[in-house]
Order: C-alpha cells, then sequence, then structure tokens
C-alpha cells in the first residue's frame, strides 16, 4: 500500500513537470486532423485590409458576418490560418476557412484559443454588388444593399436590413431569420431549421419556402404570392400584405392566421384531424367582395385558426 501511495506521488509530481515544460513551449495550442495529418493550430487572429471589393466569395467552416461600418476600406478580422486572396483587376475577395478549426480538439485556455468568427466590414462608400457563400455554419449580412446574395449548404442565414437587387435562393441546412429584407422573391428550401420573416417586402414575383423539421413564422411583410410548407412544425402568419395568393400547409402542426385586411378574401381550409376556424366560426371556406386574393391552408394533424 505504502509503494503504491509513492508511486502515485512520483507520478503526479512527473505528470505536473511535464505538464509545466509543455505549457512553457507551446502546448496549449489545438491540435487538429488537416492535410491528412495531425497539425498544431499555431494561428493568430488578425485584421486585414483591402481596396475596393466588388464581390466576396466565401468557403468556410466559421460564422461569418458581414456589415457596413464607418471606416474608409473593406477590413477582415480573421484567424491567419484562413486563406484571403485578393483580386485588385476583378475587385473579388476570396476567403478559404475550410481550416481544421472545425476538427479541433484539445484543452481551451482561453477565449483566444476558441473558433473566431470571421467578421467582414464593407465600408459605405464600397460598392459590394455580390456575396457567394458556401458555408458549414451561419452567415450573417446587416445594413447592405446588394445586387444578389447566393447561399448554398449553410448552417443558417441571417439578414438584417439588406436590399437586394436579384430574387433570394437559398439552400439551407438550419434557420433561416430575416428582418427588414426586399427583394423580388424569395426561395428557401431548408431541410431542417425554422424560418422567420418580419417587416420585409418581396412584391414583385412568386415567393416560396419549405423546411422539412421546422416552424415558419412571418410577420408585417409584403408579397406577391406566398407559399408555405413544412413536414413538422407550426405555421404563424400576422398581418401580411398579400397581392395575389397565400398558402400555408404542415403536416404536424397548427396554422395560426391574423388577417390584415377581409376585403375581396378569398379563404378555404383543409383539416384532416383537427379544428377549423375562420374570424371565430367552425368552418372552412369563407368569401368577401370579389374574393380575388386567395388564402389555403391545410394540416393533416392540428388545428387551422384565421382571425
Amino acid at each position: 500500500m505504502k509503494k503504491t501511495f509513492i508511486t502515485g506521488i512520483v507520478m503526479i509530481f512527473l505528470g505536473t513537470l511535464l505538464f509545466g515544460i509543455g505549457y512553457a513551449k507551446g502546448g496549449n495550442k489545438n491540435v487538429g486532423w488537416h492535410n491528412g495529418g495531425f497539425e498544431v493550430d499555431n494561428s493568430k487572429v488578425v485584421d486585414k485590409h483591402f481596396g475596393m471589393v466588388k464581390q466576396l466569395k466565401l468557403a468556410t467552416t466559421e460564422d461569418v458576418t458581414v456589415k457596413k461600418y464607418n471606416g474608409s476600406d473593406v477590413k477582415v478580422h480573421y484567424q491567419d490560418s484562413a486563406k484571403v486572396k485578393y483580386d485588385k483587376t476583378s475587385k473579388v475577395l476570396a476567403i478559404d476557412a475550410t481550416m481544421m478549426g472545425a476538427h479541433s480538439f484539445g484543452f481551451m485556455w482561453s477565449d483566444d484559443d476558441e473558433d473566431t468568427p470571421i467578421t467582414i466590414y464593407i465600408p459605405k462608400k464600397n460598392d459590394l454588388k455580390v456575396i457567394d457563400s458556401s458555408t458549414s455554419e451561419t452567415l450573417t449580412v446587416q445594413n447592405l444593399n446588394l445586387n444578389r446574395i447566393s447561399v448554398d449548404h449553410n448552417d443558417g442565414l441571417t439578414l438584417d436590413n439588406v436590399k437586394l437587387q436579384r430574387g433570394l435562393k437559398v439552400d439551407s441546412d438550419s434557420d433561416i431569420d430575416f428582418s427588414r429584407v426586399e427583394a423580388p422573391f424569395i426561395s428557401v428550401d431548408s431541410s431542417d431549421g425554422d424560418m422567420q420573416i418580419r417587416d420585409s417586402k418581396f412584391d414583385k414575383s412568386a415567393s416560396s419556402l419549405s423546411t422539412s423539421d421546422g416552424d415558419v413564422d412571418i410577420s408585417d411583410s409584403r408579397f406577391v404570392k406566398l407559399s408555405a410548407e413544412t413536414s413538422d412544425g407550426d405555421i404563424t402568419f400576422d398581418n401580411l400584405d398579400i397581392k395575389k395568393s397565400l398558402t400555408g400547409d404542415t403536416s404536424d402542426g397548427d396554422v395560426d392566421v391574423t388577417v390584415k385586411d377581409k376585403k375581396n378574401l378569398s379563404i378555404s381550409t383543409d383539416v384532416t384531424d383537427g379544428d377549423s376556424s375562420i374570424f371565430g366560426s367552425s368552418r372552412s371556406t369563407y368569401k368577401n367582395g370579389k374574393a380575388n386574393i386567395s388564402y389555403k391552408f391545410g394540416t393533416t394533424d392540428g388545428d387551422v385558426t384565421v382571425r
């Protein structure tokens, strides 16, 4: 027993000694799999400045934020293990951060060792036109007027005070959150995520929203036509301005609608297992005036309430 105790004390001493030597030699770095082998992550956070940028090309495994600021040139805040390339002729800024940070492990000694989101600051006078993004994490865009945004297989998209000249098509693996967004139309296909849209306008062409597993919540927004569907979630339409038609379908969930204006409205509901209520009455149809604005709502397992 005594021998075991002494051996334990010696092992603790040696372990502490080796730990101290390793730390002093830079052993507090994360280790990750990169280019077919394990590597020590020696990256540091840096700021880099660029001239006029008209197009952003993003391929990352980190969260990315693109936003307007009061500076004079484009500034990128990132870990220098990312590859950042700038073409002065085409004015394209490309960021490749598909690096080992996504698969790193080790002791996290401080906040500096955690994955650092990439932030791209765009001056007010910069003429940024296009954002092309293929990121496994969340893309956030704030306070910008753009020609278009192209998003492919991201883990989330957040737009705040963004105006687009072209329609927005999104292939997402997670949530979308839009506030004060303007575009001719939106087409969003999400395999797993909630959709929230408020104070926005898509009034040039038909829009569509589809999610396999999530809620759809849209309020105080304008559409020409809108079709929204979810296979497992609730749908909420609140105070929408619809020019032609509004459709909402869920396989497993409720549909809750607050109508902005009853004039010239036609409403029909299709409920398999649940209740249908339109303006306080248990019914499945409603017509007013010319009835040239069509609302259609359905659920297989849930209630439809229109108020």
